[in-house]
């Protein structure tokens, strides 16, 4: 009987163990996160030694300079958490050329961290996107920007957008929180393939994109951009402080917005400029702001709208 009660025992412990993740650690190639030296060379020494090992890279606790983009492709990343590890683009060494502070040709799991660009309010630094998704059909060999699943991060001063995604796939968007942008919070863009769009993108967890900084542009400072887009999904997220979604482009398809809130009243919830069917608005609210045009819609077959509450009605405008 001791010795079954001993077998049941290691058994138990056996199957309740927490799996070990193999990973290397930045730190194990000279990385300080001190937050004064450029970690650039050393991080990137590290990120081909888990790539080639195929384990997991981690960030622990701190804040690492860099001075050139980071490539996380096929990569799974993660932090000790975005209150204790940043990722910051380093000013000092920055050139007057723009650099994403992470890029991604597909397959990345980023996790866990905060997302530094450097640039502030009215300054003259010079910062791409917080996180690039990139495709690129016409390369040798070809790359797609596919299957990503960016979680628990927050994402902020960066010139350009917070996550831009170009022609991506299956992408997942989970509990980011995005502040201080210059184009967009998320932006979903179709611009070097024509006849591409992002497709199957799932945004929820509570997201939140927010940005009181000026906007480049006409069309920029929105939370979300979409220029061709297929199967999205965007549920649960606040955009605060800023205009709310902007629609356009020629391939639409399968839009979906449910509980999609904009506080702040710093324009409309909704402008489309493109046509397309399958267009759904549901359960969302924007206290002081105008809400979705009819006349918007026109170029949009099959939309539905219901539970929804602007300022300024329509804000259910009657399906086509």
């Amino acid at each position: 009987m001791r010795v079954i009660s001993i077998l049941t025992i290691v058994v138990f412990a056996a199957l309740t163990a927490r799996p070990v993740i193999a990973q290397v650690s930045v730190k194990q190639y000279g990385a300080t996160g001190n937050g004064t030296t450029d970690d650039t060379a050393a991080i990137n020494n590290a990120i081909t030694a888990a790539r080639a090992s195929n384990v997991q890279l981690l960030f622990p606790s701190g804040t690492y300079l860099v001075s050139g983009t980071l490539d996380f492709s096929s990569l799974n990343v993660n932090g000790s958490g975005y209150q204790n590890t940043t990722i910051a683009a380093n000013v000092a060494m920055q050139t007057s050329t723009p650099f994403d502070v992470v890029q991604t040709k597909g397959g990345t799991s980023l996790a866990n961290m905060t997302i530094d660009g450097g640039w502030r309010n009215g300054s003259t630094v010079r910062t791409g996107n917080g996180i690039a998704t990139l495709s690129n059909p016409g390369a040798s060999p070809p790359y797609y920007g596919y299957g990503n699943v960016f979680e628990n991060l927050f994402i902020h001063n960066v010139n350009s957008s917070c996550i831009y995604i170009n022609d991506g796939a299956y992408e997942t968007i989970r509990t980011v929180r995005c502040e201080a942008f210059g184009i967009a919070g998320l932006y979903l863009d179709s611009d070097n393939y024509p006849g591409f769009a992002t497709t199957s993108t799932v945004v929820d967890g509570q997201s939140r994109f927010s940005s009181m900084a000026p906007a480049l542009s006409a069309t920029a400072g929105y939370g979300i951009f979409i220029k061709d887009g297929i199967n999205i999904a965007i549920r649960g997220v606040t955009i605060e402080s800023t205009k709310g979604i902007y629609v356009t482009g020629i391939n639409l398809r399968e839009l979906t917005f449910d509980s999609v809130y904009q506080e702040g009243n710093a324009g409309p919830y909704m402008t489309i400029t493109g046509c397309g069917y399958g267009l759904s608005v549901t359960n969302s609210f924007a206290p002081g702001t105008t809400g979705i045009p009819a006349a918007s819609v026109s170029c949009f077959g099959f939309t539905t709208f219901y539970g929804n509450t602007f300022s300024t009605p329509p804000n259910n405008p009657n399906p086509n």
